[in-house]
């Protein structure tokens, strides 16, 4: 096809590069703002590698729609789970790409949820903060926020979507028609991107490989773990609960052998689980028949260890109010010093010091429910759970892993002990 730029010249562009100047132009200035030689390769689905160590992002761009067969959906998949990363650009804002591409990718990842990444995610920051942009909507000059949309996997943004069009600001071309961000905000979002993947691919990589710690089979006298499901994304770091029972079969006394088991608790028997752990980066609801067993489960006994991933606003206030529903009566208090959780088998305070300056209530606050005299619940504002997966975080205050397992172990003994 040919197309006619404002100053009248033409060119020749396919569905799929409807900007041939876009990753041209947004890496030639990487190259400047970041000291990092990126290069674009053109390729088919039937030619790529799929490997992520090869080509750790794929960049699709185009106005119609979008379709992938079974075998790309599936190899697609296999590399996003692997540490590749999938970006996707709708050129001029159109809609027949925007919607497939957001089906495609539902498609490929029906267990993740799509959703908007929010305003605190590094995405808006790493390079530079991009909060309000300009963007031209059929020529007409307008301000709107920053937006990204997209699925994690575990606690990487692994698909990036942009419902605005970037790849016209990247060409540094805004045409009359349809919905483009303005150069420069395109480019300083595009960088963002580009710092995002660079200082996650690591992350990625190694949330690849899973270290399962007696996932599946059973033995005699094992103790369960249960990792409560929900609508939000519930597996954000699926090697640290792993990790933390490895930890405490190895340090403390005992001999005990945990097993991990993911539990839905609509359908799932939990008589029998001592021990359940809840995380998660966003929003979530539970049905009321969850809240239900969870209520009689805890008032029976049970005891729930919440973790916050990364800190994220969102699943805080998910926590908060699902935990209202369940005890209207009771609301989390922060655990003292002097509190058993903290003494047994490693005293923090006297064993560890989690900082010179600070108390280690101030350092690894912990904030629980109490069930006649048991904290049933105990929810961490801090990811613990990231720092047991002993994988970097990027721009997220992750606690010392030293402190994090001892402070795991604690709260796994006095869940078994009282």
């Amino acid at each position: 096809m040919v197309g006619v730029r404002p100053d009248g010249s033409t060119y020749k562009y396919y569905n799929w590069t409807n900007v041939p100047g876009d990753t041209k132009g947004l890496f030639n200035l990487a190259q400047k703002a970041l000291g990092v030689d990126y290069k674009a390769d053109v390729v088919r689905m039937n030619g790529f590698s799929y490997q992520p160590d090869e080509v750790p992002i794929m960049y699709f761009t185009g106005f119609e729609k979008i379709s992938f067969t079974p075998e790309e959906r599936e190899k697609i998949r296999r590399f996003v789970l692997q540490g590749g990363f999938v970006f996707g650009d709708p050129c001029c804002g159109t809609g027949p790409f925007e919607k497939s591409f957001r089906e495609e990718m539902r498609t490929i990842f029906p267990d993740r949820p799509w959703h908007v990444f929010p305003a605190e995610h590094p995405l808006y920051s790493c390079f530079t903060p991009v909060e309000a942009v300009s963007y031209f909507d059929d020529g007409k000059e307008k301000q709107t926020q920053a937006v990204f949309e997209g699925l994690n996997v575990g606690c990487r943004a692994a698909v990036i979507f942009s419902p605005y069009d970037l790849s016209c600001g990247w060409g540094g071309e805004i045409y009359p028609e349809g919905r483009h961000v303005a150069i420069h905000d395109a480019r300083m979002m595009g960088l963002n991107i580009l710092t995002y993947c660079l200082a996650y691919y690591r992350l990625g990589r190694d949330m690849s490989i899973s270290r399962v710690y007696r996932e599946d089979t059973a033995v005699p006298g094992e103790i369960v773990i249960g990792q409560v499901m929900h609508n939000g994304d519930w597996d954000t770091a699926p090697n640290g609960i792993q990790n933390l029972m490895r930890f405490v079969s190895q340090n403390t006394t005992g001999n005990v052998v945990y097993r991990r088991k993911a539990v839905n608790l609509a359908e799932d028997d939990l008589t029998n689980l001592p021990f359940l752990y809840l995380t998660g980066h966003l929003d979530f609801h539970f049905s009321e028949v969850e809240r239900s067993k969870l209520k009689e489960y805890l008032q029976r006994g049970g005891f729930l260890l919440i973790c916050d991933c990364c800190n994220r606003k969102a699943f805080e206030q998910a926590v908060q109010r699902e935990l209202k529903a369940i005890f209207p009566d009771k609301k989390l208090t922060l655990i003292p010093n002097n509190h058993p959780v903290y003494q047994n088998p490693y005293r923090f305070g006297a064993d560890i010091s989690a900082d010179t300056e600070k108390s280690f209530r101030e350092t690894l606050p912990l904030y629980g429910i109490d069930n006649d005299g048991f904290e049933c619940v105990i929810y961490s504002p801090r990811p613990i759970g990231c720092a047991w997966d002993k994988s970097q975080r990027p721009y997220i205050d992750v606690p010392e892993p030293e402190l994090a397992f001892a402070l795991g172990a604690n709260i796994l003994t006095y869940a078994m002990t009282h």
